[in-house]
């Protein structure tokens, strides 16, 4: 009997708490050098798969996650890849 209040207890503790941190969506723009591709095995038949990336002026590498993005940019073309970060909300003092 005792454990189904002790749970019930946790669980009422737990869900009261409140995160100091909120999500915030980070933009980062880079310039194409070269793009890539190659294949990887993924069996021992003779399956594989295309893996696409994008070779940044700033020597950093990208991975593409589909062929339609792929194939939609160009060496120099600018782009954009976000992504979602938690940030820690400032103290109300």
């Amino acid at each position: 009997m005792k454990k189904p209040i002790f749970l019930i207890l946790i669980i009422a503790i737990l869900s009261g708490c409140h995160r100091n941190e909120h999500q915030e969506i980070v933009e980062e723009y880079y310039t194409i050098a070269k793009k890539h591709e190659e294949q990887v095995c993924i069996n021992n038949f003779g399956g594989f798969r295309t893996d696409y990336y994008f070779y940044m002026t700033d020597g950093t590498l990208k991975k593409i996650d589909d062929l339609e993005s792929y194939l939609s940019y160009d060496v120099g073309d600018e782009v954009c890849f976000e992504y979602s970060v938690w940030v820690d909300d400032k103290p109300n003092n």
